[in-house]
This record gives C-alpha cells, sequence and structure tokens, in this order.
C-alpha cells in the first residue's frame, strides 16, 4: 500500500513542466505543483477545504465504516506509521511525507500539525523517533535505515515550517 501511495504522490518533471505551463495559461486556477494537487486530492479526510464533493467524502467515508475501520487517508497514514516499532516501515513514511510535503503548501501543513490528539499524535510519533535513534546509537546497535528515518523526520520538520513567510 505505501508504494502504490507514494508512487501516486511522487514528482514526475515532464508532468511538471506541462502543469506550469499549463498554471500560465489558466492564470492560476490549480494548485502551484502537480504533487500539490494530487496530495490535495488524495487526502480528502484530512485538509478542511477538500478538493472532493461532499457526496464523494461521504461516500468514502462510508466504506471505511462499511469494513469498520478507522478513516484513513495517505496524511494520516504517516502519522500513522511513525509509530510502528519497525524502522523500515517509519522510514517509508517519512518518504511519503517528503512526497506529500515536498512542495510549501500551507493547507497541507496545516493539516499535519491537527494531527495532536491522543490516537494520533505527531508530536508524540516524533519523539518515539528520536528516542529510538538515541537508543539505538548508545547501544551501538544502530542500521542505515535507523540514521535514514531521522534525516528524513529532520526534513519533514524542515517541510513542514517552510513558506510560511510568503
Amino acid at each position: 500500500l505505501m508504494d502504490i501511495v507514494q508512487e501516486i504522490l511522487k514528482e514526475e518533471e515532464i508532468i511538471q513542466v506541462e502543469w506550469d505551463s499549463s498554471q500560465r495559461e489558466t492564470k492560476g486556477v490549480f494548485k502551484s505543483s502537480y504533487v500539490i494537487e494530487k496530495a490535495v486530492f488524495f487526502c480528502p479526510f484530512s485538509l478542511l477545504d477538500s478538493a472532493q464533493a461532499p457526496h464523494i467524502i461521504q461516500r468514502l467515508k462510508q466504506f471505511f465504516v462499511d469494513n469498520q475501520a478507522e478513516i484513513m487517508d495517505p496524511l494520516k497514514l504517516v502519522t500513522e506509521m511513525l509509530y510502528h516499532p519497525d524502522v523500515t516501515l517509519r522510514l517509508c513514511a517519512f518518504h511519503l511525507a517528503g512526497n506529500i510535503l515536498r512542495d510549501a503548501c500551507q493547507e497541507l501543513q496545516s493539516a499535519f500539525k491537527e494531527h495532536d490528539d491522543a490516537k494520533l499524535n505527531l508530536k508524540k510519533a516524533m519523539a518515539h523517533q528520536f528516542g529510538n535513534f538515541k537508543d539505538v546509537f548508545l547501544k551501538s546497535t544502530w542500521v542505515d535505515d535507523d540514521l535514514e528515518a531521522t534525516e528524513c523526520m529532520f526534513s519533514m520538520v524542515q517541510r513542514l515550517c517552510e513558506g510560511h513567510y510568503e
């Protein structure tokens, strides 16, 4: 599932060039990048002003209710995966967050910051990553994935803060 979501939300240079030229022609009707447009489209439950029509969002929610599953989209999936004890899966979540936050987008940054309740808490998940890295470093049991996950987490923190002075 993570591979599919990452593939959907990755940046494609050829498409972005076309997107940029379309932006100039349509006077900015679309989001600033194709990656942002896709991320907003695929995260209807996390964004207050979703790109999806309300009846479609309601149908999607009903799917989760019918299957007795937590309502989830890629934004929530990132925070959920950061709680996983396996560093490789946390690394996948950080890579997905990097794709979602690639370009500074206030809507997406704010949506991530809303993950602060008891069940889905981004700050606690990042604290877990810091604590895990400290533990494996002190015990000299770290592997490359531990280093990369911590590096990706710092990148995520940076991307959560970018663009606020524009």
